[in-house]
């Protein structure tokens, strides 16, 4: 019955891919209202923030204790307010320079946007961060949409997921460095984390969805959304600066 539920959640959220595919979007709602933003000021604010973000990252790595290998975990103190302004700066700042460079390639802008994706890169190669690279390539593809109204080809995207069947992974396997196996870099396969998830012998995040929907449904105790609320306001309201209690108080538990 577990298997089941998760087959049908599954098949409705296909379903829901293939609608939202068929109907399209009144041209009203993807028109672009008219800015009027200094693009040089907003390019200046975008390499202010980048440069911004590699002072708090430093400010991380330099704390004691290895909060700059965890980067996880339920930490509070002076290490969260760090992390919520470098984790902020750092994706607007790529963003910014990013959107610079697809309306105007240029190399000093491909420059710039190198340096601003060096951060989530290293998170992502050698820290196993598989949430920084999903935002590097979501947000090139969506600049490319949006300023040169570009579409993948569908070659691409096929491509691009049996890709990512091996390489995330690969990238979970990569988490072992963070305990300071640096000799094991080197003996790590490609296929192995796929290999453990063939064999079982990895957790399967649908075996989790499994038991989440099952407990769940048994209990009847459904959150209705309230984990998404209570998600953002655990990331992005800080304690430190609003008070515990006011932070607590906007919980829907």
């Amino acid at each position: 019955l577990a298997v089941r539920r998760v087959l049908i959640m599954s098949c409705l959220c296909l379903g829901m891919c293939w609608l939202g595919y068929q109907i399209p979007l009144p041209r009203t709602w993807l028109s672009k209202p008219p800015l009027n933003l200094d693009r040089a000021k907003v390019l200046k604010l975008g390499i202010l923030y980048v440069g911004l973000s590699f002072i708090f990252w430093f400010l991380i790595f330099t704390l004691p204790g290895g909060y700059g290998l965890r980067l996880t975990g339920t930490s509070s103190g002076i290490f969260t307010i760090y992390l919520f302004f470098a984790r902020i700066l750092t994706n607007v700042g790529f963003v910014i320079v990013l959107l610079k460079l697809i309306e105007n390639p240029k190399i000093s802008y491909f420059i710039l946007a190198c340096i601003a994706s060096a951060i989530p890169l290293i998170r992502a190669l050698f820290f196993g961060r598989r949430s920084d690279i999903v935002f590097i390539i979501l947000a090139i593809v969506f600049a490319l949409y949006f300023i040169r109204s570009l579409v993948p080809p569908r070659l691409i995207v096929i491509v691009a997921i049996i890709s990512s069947t091996i390489l995330i992974p690969f990238i979970g396997e990569q988490r072992g460095i963070l305990s300071g196996k640096w000799d094991s870099y080197e003996q790590l396969e490609v296929t192995a984390g796929l290999e453990k998830i063939v064999k079982g012998d990895s957790v399967l995040e649908l075996r989790n969805a499994a038991l989440v929907i099952d407990r769940t449904a048994n209990s009847n105790n459904y959150g209705w959304g309230s984990l998404y609320w209570d998600t953002l306001v655990f990331r992005y309201i800080p304690a430190q600066v609003l008070g515990a209690e006011f932070k607590n108080s906007l919980y829907l538990g």
